[in-house]
């Protein structure tokens, strides 16, 4: 546990009560946290702060937690506490193309734990028909951010976009207007003389990577994109499912960023 999500901001006597079962349950029968224990609580406006548990009602499933100023030993976590994490200095976007729903799960948990801060699933030529139907999936999705990033201690505000055609998800990305924006899309194809390192070369404060489903992304439909910014990026590596792709292409894309100012000083 790196950190709990907390659904209200403190109250005028520094205190958060909790009267959500799915709170209680979480914190005192996932967690197991009883009365004096101190955890890492987000607040609404990003802020994090430790937290002491001073009270439970079992019968009426109520937590309360208040202010704490301990800071270490007592945290109720294991793993590097959620305080010491560095925020990261690039706004990562995610433009996956409607997988089967188990893997577009499973995408959404490993962006969110990688610090993701907008996922925006795209209705392509090879999602199929039950895929592009969120329906109830994004409240679900809702909730995996969440527990992924309680898991995972995540500074980043990751939110997940309603299922956009192709063309509305790139007209959401140009509203985007920092200059020292980025934008790729994974192809199986090689890519001639791009290639990652020369699309960062110029140090992005934001990157957009696109990932097809299964099938890809249709030849249209990379015209659209290169169109609009996109750059075609081939990874030398075995065929990787739909679900490895999206976490290989933003991990490499984050690897390179990270690291390019010591590569720099190395040269």
């Amino acid at each position: 546990m790196r950190q709990f999500l907390a659904p209200v901001g403190l109250d005028n006597s520094g205190r958060i009560v909790l009267s959500d079962s799915r709170d209680y349950k979480y914190l005192c029968r996932v967690l197991r946290l009883a009365v004096s224990d101190v955890i890492s609580v987000r607040l609404p406006d990003g802020q994090l702060c430790c937290m002491t548990v001073s009270e439970i009602d079992n019968g009426a499933r109520r937590i309360v937690l208040t202010t704490s100023d301990m800071q270490t030993d007592s945290v109720a976590e294991t793993g590097i506490q959620a305080r010491l994490i560095q925020k990261l200095p690039v706004r990562y976007w995610l433009f996956q193309f409607l997988p089967k729903p188990q893997k577009m799960d499973f995408i959404i948990r490993q962006a969110t734990e990688a610090g993701v801060v907008s996922i925006v699933p795209v209705i392509g030529k090879y999602s199929q028909l039950k895929c592009t139907d969120a329906g109830n999936r994004f409240v679900r999705w809702e909730k995996i951010i969440k527990e992924a990033r309680q898991q995972s201690g995540s500074s980043v505000p990751t939110a997940v976009q309603k299922p956009l055609f192709l063309r509305d998800a790139i007209a959401l990305w140009e509203q985007e207007k920092d200059e020292r924006k980025c934008a790729v899309f994974l192809s199986e194809q090689e890519a001639g003389e791009n290639s990652l390192h020369a699309c960062l070369a110029c140090l992005p404060s934001v990157v957009a990577v696109a990932v097809g489903c299964e099938g890809g992304i249709s030849a249209e439909e990379q015209s659209m994109l290169q169109e609009h910014g996109f750059v075609s990026v081939h990874l030398k590596t075995n065929i990787l499912r739909v679900e490895t792709a999206a976490l290989y292409g933003i991990a490499a894309v984050q690897s390179i960023i990270m690291e390019k100012e010591k590569w720099l000083l190395s040269e």
